[in-house]
Formats: structure tokens, sequence, C-alpha cells
């Protein structure tokens, strides 16, 4: 079927089309006109707002650095643009003092140091630049410092400082092994390296600047390289305790034991990186100075007979290979000459630090030259510093708006000729001489950044800026200089402390007349440097103040905010730990009262090492809002308790007891209350003694102390015969004793004691006539003083120790017994020079003539706790109820061994004994006294003391009353090696 629209269809097709182009005409008229009203008004108003442009005004600034200025200053400076300067600092012992000279010649030629990364011995040296230190105080420490003891490997107590009953179980001990459980503890190191911690942490805490949030927050940024030993990897130090991570650096493995940082054990970084010249890239510094003092290695394996020395060779060979790819990274390497100085060699400390000075003043032009070169990688425009609270990690202050005309058209204005400018300047506030100074340099100026940089360079000012004004061709410098001065005052608790002298001194360069940034700063920290020399290690400046020529300078309180105590297995409990410190948080804190808590600590015996360190308190911590007047500095005391259970060994040879053995058992830290409780016996060819006891050295938080002892002892005595041959007794006692009383310090105490006990004297039935065979049950009540500060109970070269004891028996409890004596002994040893020593000693005891054997005074031999010393008799050869003495030593301790370390001795002694009090008379006493001189010569062995005596009596008595033996005029030789037990 046909469509019935076939032509329709195309009719209707063709009006369609007509009416769309109808519409598109239609449309592209509209569009036009549209476009015609909207360019009209914009070009009308563009012409018009020309014609109202106001003159063209560029503000130009000088390049600045960009980094923080962490030191303290009279108000924000800028200062001008250079590179930045790293240094890397290497380990290598004694040699690595050499790096101060280095950093001493730096300073004289005002060579800038932004940032260090140091390793080991660099750790110490540039962790202490960082913070404040300067060359000359480094160089003072590194001659006066103590080496030889810092870094001793024996146990370094002093022995005067610990308690009497302390001195007494180290004294007889040879070696002392540690168990947890009964699970033997070999030591780490064979040092905990207390001596040198505590070092460190006052260094650290004394100094001027102590660390914010890291390492970076000091005048100086700093990172010290460590190895972890559990992994074997570079660790990295940047925050935390500063002295602790100078002494992870520094750690020799073996040597000393490794620091503990929750799962790392942190040793030596020269194990890794002895010259950590690529941490510096963490800095970003421009120019990258590497010093390097490894020093050489041991030519012979003769020279390596100390493990110290076979440590450092190690050391060394492992350095080696590390050297080629970390000194290529280096700008510039500076290695002193240390000729053949060895690593661990400390006595010759100004020739290294000489040294150092000298490569340092060698390469200071070639600094300069690389310093020269200018580099905008680390500038910017503008920078200012800021003054560091010491509770505001310092930062650089943010810059003004800069317009945006200048920043388009930067490269045009850091050329910019004054040829055709007017120029003006304004100082703000003015004075005399900076209008000349500014006058000068402006009128001889050709070109803008330049005039602006040289402003800058005078340190005159805070800020420099120009406005450069296109219209009427005219430049105008702006100055920002700084406050004058004449009168200057201190706020805050410690501003009495500081005398109107000490202040005029401080700043004299400054008051009245024109100064440097530099010089404000140094005035500053000249102020805060006599606070720390009256012992205020936490006093910092708060705030610096200046209106009208007055100066006010606010100080912190120098207090700690709190006292945070860690242990790393929470054994022990507070109240032993609070009544050894001498920290008082009502007041500010002293580097006294850090020292002697510390030392009262460690002194205790319950821990390895103690390490006392200052952190800031962040706003978190802290229990109100901190504020200039809150203190805001953490007092952490980091405590690594010993294992407590101790076996102690001892082995004796003489030629009276032949060899003779020691064997002491006990818990150091009963409870965590630093209590002991243990027992000793000791056995050899004579006699033996078993204890049973309980020691508590302070009861509480008191100076109280009470020990109580259960005891068997048995000796067996030699008389000598008028014919020659011996006889044979024995002494015996068991029981029981108990004493309380105070301690005097550390090394005395004042007691009372209760005993009860059963002594006994007998002999064989050959032997009888000579003896009379005793067997008594004694209650005794008596006091006892005893101070002991010698350095050494054998070999003492200073200290001195007082005895005095009274006992009496107050009732009788078998056949009447009653009875009382008194005794003293008294010590002194007197130094005469480095080498030799003089010792003073005089003893003497008085009793009833009822005073049985068993309790009578014994004379004779180099003395030990059966016979007083007298040398030139017998041990124990005379007893007596009453008896005085005197003796003469001299000691000689030569610098170069026999054998072992050696001291040579001579002797003197002269003594009397009365049977009976009646018959003691003074003025007759040196008439027949019995008198003696001897020699010896003694070793200090890994066993223990070796000696040598030769002895000879000069006057026999003859007095009937002494029980002496038969002698004749042969001389007596003493032999012993061992500890006296």
């Amino acid at each position: 079927m046909k469509s019935p629209f076939p032509l329709f269809f195309p009719l209707l097709q063709k009006k369609r089309d007509c009416s769309k182009q109808a519409q598109c005409s239609k449309r592209r008229l509209i569009m036009a006109l549209l476009a015609v009203s909207a360019l009209a008004p914009a070009n009308l108003y563009a012409a018009s707002k020309a014609k109202r442009q106001p003159p063209l005004v560029a503000h130009v600034y000088p390049d600045t650095l960009a980094l923080p200025y962490n030191r303290y200053a009279l108000k924000p400076f800028m200062r001008p643009a250079r590179k930045s300067v790293a240094v890397a600092l290497s380990g290598g012992g004694a040699n690595a003092l050499a790096q101060i000279g280095v950093l001493k010649a730096f300073e004289e030629a005002h060579i800038p140091v932004d940032a260090i990364a140091g390793t080991s011995m660099g750790a110490i040296i540039g962790g202490l630049y960082s913070c404040g230190y300067s060359a000359a105080e480094l160089e003072q420490l590194a001659l006066t410092m103590p080496w030889s003891s810092i870094l001793a490997l024996q146990e370094d107590y002093s022995r005067s400082s610990l308690f009497v009953e302390q001195q007494r179980i180290r004294d007889r001990a040879t070696i002392a092994l540690r168990f947890d459980g009964l699970k033997l503890l070999l030591p780490q190191s064979l040092n905990s390296a207390q001596a040198f911690t505590r070092t460190m942490d006052m260094l650290v805490l004394h100094a001027l600047y102590h660390p914010h949030s890291n390492f970076s927050s000091l005048p100086i940024a700093f990172r010290a390289v460590t190895t972890d030993l559990v992994s074997g990897e570079r660790v990295t130090l940047e925050s935390g305790s500063l002295s602790e991570a100078m002494r992870a650096s520094s750690t020799v493995p073996i040597l000393f034991e490794p620091i503990h940082r929750a799962e790392q054990q942190l040793v030596d970084g020269g194990l890794v990186a002895n010259l950590p010249v690529d941490e510096l890239a963490h800095f970003g510094a421009d120019c990258k100075i590497a010093i390097d003092t490894h020093g050489s290695m041991y030519a012979t394996g003769k020279e390596l007979d100390l493990p110290w020395k076979a440590a450092d060779q190690a050391m060394t060979i492992l350095i080696t290979l590390q050297y080629p790819a970390q000194r290529a990274q280096a700008s510039l390497v500076i290695e002193p000459e240390t000729g053949k100085h060895k690593a661990t060699d400390f006595k010759n400390i100004p020739q290294l630090i000489a040294a150092g000075y000298v490569a340092g003043k060698q390469q200071v032009p070639t600094l300069q030259r690389l310093l020269a070169i200018t580099s905008p990688s680390n500038s910017s425009a503008p920078q200012t510093s800021s003054v560091p609270p010491s509770s505001i990690v310092p930062s650089v202050a943010t810059p003004p708006p800069i317009s945006p005309i200048l920043t388009a058209n930067k490269k045009e204005m850091r050329n910019f000729s004054l040829a055709t400018y007017t120029k003006r300047w304004s100082i703000s506030p003015t004075s005399t001489e900076l209008e000349r100074l500014v006058g000068e340099k402006v009128a001889s100026a050709l070109e803008l950044h330049a005039l602006l940089r040289d402003l800058l360079a005078t340190d005159y000012f805070a800020r420099v800026s120009a406005e450069v004004h296109q219209e009427d061709r005219t430049v105008t410098v702006k100055l920002e200089a700084l406050p004058s001065v004449t009168v200057v005052t201190v706020q805050g608790e410690l501003a009495d402390e500081l005398s109107s002298a000490e202040l005029n001194e401080c700043f004299a360069p400054l008051m009245g007349r024109l100064y440097t940034n530099h010089q404000a700063t140094a005035a500053l920290e000249a102020l805060v440097r006599r606070l720390r020399a009256k012992g205020y290690s936490l006093a910092a400046i708060e705030q610096v103040h200046v209106e009208n020529e007055r100066l006010t300078i606010t100080f912190s309180s120098g207090k700690a905010a709190m006292l945070t105590i860690s242990l790393n297995k929470g054994r022990t409990l507070l109240t032993p730990i609070q009544r050894e410190l001498k920290l008082d948080a009502t007041k500010p804190l002293r580097l006294r009262a850090a020292e002697e808590s510390v030392k009262n600590l460690y002194e205790t015996g319950v821990f390895n090492r103690v390490s006392l360190f200052a952190e800031p308190i962040t706003q978190t911590e802290a229990i109100a809002p901190i504020s200039s007047t809150t203190p805001n500095q953490t007092i952490h005391l980091s405590l690594e308790e010993k294992p407590a259970s101790v076996l102690r060994l001892g082995l004796r040879y003489d030629e009276t007891n032949n060899a003779q053995l020691l064997l002491d058992v006990r818990n150091e830290n009963v409870g965590g209350t630093t209590n002991t409780m243990g027992g000793w016996v000791k056995a050899g060819r004579k006699g033996y003694l078993a204890n049973m006891e309980l020691n508590m050295p302070r009861i509480g938080a008191t100076h109280l102390i009470f020990a109580t002892r259960l005891f068997f002892d048995s000796y067996l005595f030699d008389y000598t015969n008028s014919d020659g041959s011996l006889a044979p007794y024995n002494i015996q006692k068991y029981g029981i004793t108990s004493s309380f009383g105070t301690r005097l310090r550390k090394n005395g105490h004042f007691l009372t004691d209760v005993s009860y006990y059963n002594s006994q004297a007998f002999t064989d039935e050959a032997h009888r006539p000579l003896f009379s065979t005793t067997n008594n049950n004694v209650l005794t009540i008596g006091t006892h003083l005893t101070i002991d500060s010698r350095n050494n109970a054998l070999m003492p070269t200073r200290g001195s120790y007082s005895y005095l004891t009274y006992a009496f028996t107050p009732l009788s409890l078998d056949d009447g017994l009653r009875y009382w004596q008194f005794s003293g002994t008294h010590q002194v040893n007197l130094p005469l020079g480095r080498e030799t020593t003089l010792q003073l000693s005089a003893m003497t005891g008085v009793s009833s003539k009822a005073l049985p054997l068993s309790e009578q005074y014994f004379l004779g031999g180099i003395g030990n706790s059966y016979s007083a010393r007298f040398i030139g008799l017998q041990p124990h050869a005379l007893a007596t109820n009453n008896v005085a003495t005197a003796g003469v030593q001299l000691s000689y301790e030569p610098s170069f061994p026999i054998l072992f370390p050696t001291t040579l001795q001579l002797h003197y002694n002269a003594g009397r004994g009365w049977n009976a009090m009646e018959n003691v008379r003074l003025d007759g006493a040196l008439q027949g006294a019995l008198q003696a001189v001897g020699a010896s010569m003694v070793w200090k062995t890994p066993l223990g003391p070796t000696r040598f005596t030769l002895a000879k009596v000069l006057v026999n008595n003859d007095d009937n009353s002494l029980m002496l033996p038969h002698r004749d005029d042969d001389p007596v030789f003493y032999f012993s090696i061992g500890h006296d037990f």
C-alpha cells in the first residue's frame, strides 16, 4: 500500500531547514551585541585605573642565613647569607683530642660551624662543643681531666666512701661472681664505666645550653654515630640524653658495658663509621669538613700486651676499610700530625692539641676560599634569629610578606644599580657612630644588594631592608639598630646570686657604646657562666627586654619540675633510693647535689650504673601551664640494677697458715631494701671460721644501722718454747652478736653491741702445764667507733683508720668471770709526693687482771684478724693483757714495674706488753721496749697483693712478765699472696 504522504514529506523537510538557518543568524547577532557591551566598560575601566595607579615601591631584603640561631640574643636579628659548614669528627682515643686544636683554630679565624657528626671520642668533643663549651674550655677540660681513673678497667668505687661493712667484704675477696637465681651471669665487659658515665653526665648537665626536642636545638646541631651489637647496624642518635649519646658512641666493646636503649645494645660507632662524613648530608650542609684523627696501628706483637690495646688495634683495622668512601664525600679533610702516638696514651695532651691547632691553621685559607663562594641554597629573604627561651625550641621568625612586584623581578633587583637613584637611609634607634658608618657605606655603594649585605655583615643591626621608589628614583635604606644599654638588671629567684660588679664585668663591652649581636650573645653567655661557676646547672635566661636603655634579664628558677626514676629490673624499693638523693625540689639544682646523689646511689653497691640527666618538660607532662616562672626541666635518674646474689671467692697463702680459702655467699639487696644477708666461711691449715649475718646499712630513711651475726671461730696458735719447740694451743669461740648504732658519714659508724658466746682455750696433755684450759660462757656489752678513710686496706697512700672499743661483762655466768677491756688503734697515711707515702701508726690496749687467754691482745707478724702488726716478731708471738706499740712505714711506688706494679716499703716498730696493769710505766716504756726494723716488696698481682718481707729485732726485752718466745739473732721472713681474710 502506498503512503498517503509521499508528496507532503519533502515539502515539510524544506520548511524546517529554512527555519533553522534563521534561528542561527539571530543567535550570532545577539552574541555579537553582548560581546561589544561587555568589552567596552572593561577597556574604559582599565584606562581609568592606569591613570590612578600610585608610584611603584619595591621592598628589598638582603639574602640571609636560613639556619636558626639557637643562642641567647638581645633580640631577633638577621644574619648574612653564607655557605653552611658541617664537621665530621672521627674517633681515635687520645689522638682525637687534637680536634680541640682544630676547633680552636676555627674560632680564631671566625670559621663558623653549624653542625657536627661525631664518632667515639669525636662524639664526646662534638657533643660538648655543640652544647656551648668553647674550644678553650674543652682544652682546659682535656688537660685537667683524670683520664686514667675515668677510663680505668677496675671497679671505680672509692673505698673511703663505702660503708664500713662493705669495705670489709670487698677487702677480703679476690673475685666476685653474680647470679640471677641459679644462673651464673658472666660480665659483658671489664668495667661498667660509671666514672665515665658520671663525668659525661655532669659536663652536659652543667653546659650552657641543654637540648630541647632533639640535638638540632643546640647551638650547633649534633648527631652521634653508634653501633648496635644486636643487629650490627649503624644507629645515629639525634635526640634523648646527650650524655648517653656521647657515651654510647665511645663505648669500646668488651672494655666497657654497652648502652641499652630498648632492644638495642649500643657501642662504639667506629665499628661502622669512624669518620661519619656521610652523616653530614642530613644537615644539608654546603661545606663538609672531615677531621681525621684515627692514629696509627701498633707495629709489633709485643706492643699488644694489654686487652685494651688489642681492642684498639682491632678497631683501627676496621676503620681503615671504611675511610676511602667517607673521605671522598668531604669538601676538605684535615688530618693533624700525631705521629706514632697511640690512641690509649693520654700523657701528651698538650702536644696533641697543638698538632690539631697547626693543622687547622694551615687549612684556614682553603676554608675561607670555599666559604667565599656565595651560595643561595641555604638562604632566603629575609630570615631573623630568635631568642631561645629555655622552655621553647628556638625557631626562625616568620618573615614579613614580600611585594609581588619584587618577587616577580627578583633577578633584576639582585643586580640593581644605584647609579641613577638618590640614596637615603633611616636608623632606629640612631646614634652618631651608626650615622657616620651607614653614611659612608651608602655614599660609596653602587649596587643595592651589595650595600645591604655589607651593612648586615657589620653585625650592628637586627634588621636591614630597602625601599625602592621607581617614580622619584629614590632608594631608602631602613636599619633597625641594637638598643643602647646603660643599665643592666636581673630578675628571678637567682638574681641575688649575681653582684653589680659581676653584671658590669659581663656587660662592659655593651654598656654605653656601640656593640654587635655576637657581643651581646657573648655577654649573655658570660652571665650564665657566672651562675654555672656558682653551681647552678639549670639556670637559664628566660626573657630579655630593653627599654629606655635599661636591659632587664629574667632568669629561670633553676629548679627541676620533677624527678623521674627508671629501674631496668624494678627490684629496688623507692625509699633506699630517695634517702641517698641530695636533690631538693624547693631549691635551684646545684651541680654538687647532683654529683653527690649519683655517688651515693652507686656506692650502695646495688647499682651497676647510675646516670642523671635533664630534659625539658613538655606541656602535656606539666600539671599546670608552663610559664617563665615555672620550672621546665625534668631530672631523669636511670638506675641499672645489679643481680643481688653474689658469690665471692678468696685465695691466700702465707708462711704461717699455708693455703687458705674464702667462700662468701650473700644477697646484697634483700627485698629491694639494699640490706645484705648471707654467710661466709674460711678454712686453712690452722683454723676455720663461719658466719651467718644480716646487715642493714640504713634503717629506712634514717642513718641508724643494725647488724646481727651467728659465728664460729677456731684458730690454732703456736707458742715457741725456750728450746725452740712449738707448743700449740687452740682458741675457739661461737655465739651471737647484735649491734645497733648510727652511721658517721659513709666510712664510719658508732655501735653498741651485745654478744653472747662460748669461749674456749685448750691444748693437748703434753702442753697443759704451759696453758690453763678454759671454757666460759660470756655475755658482753660494748661500744665500737670505727672510721676508715683509707683508699686501700693493705697499701694505703692516703686516708686514715681509727678504731676504739670498750667491752665489759655485766654479770658473771661461769666461775665468777668478770672483766673489762679497752683498746684503740690509729693509722694515718701522709702522701710525700706522687710516689711516696709515710705511714704512722699506734695501738694500745688495757684490761682487768681477770681477762682470759681467749680475749688477750696478740702481737706479731704483718697483721691479721688474730694478731696486731709488729714486723720483726712471728705472728701472735706476744700475748698479754696490756700492750702499747708504735710504727713507722715508708712506702715508695716506682713508676716502672718490677714484673708487676711494685711497692717498696721500710718498717720500724717499737712496743711493749704488761700482764698486770699496775706494772705499766710510761716513763720506762721506751727503755724496755722491743724494737725491730724490716723491708718489704709488694706486688699487685691478679690474685691479690704478694708480699716479701724481711725483718729483724734490734732490742730484745728480757722482762719475765712478757710471754715472749726465745729468739736468736736470725732475721724473720714473711711471705703471703692474696687478700687477708
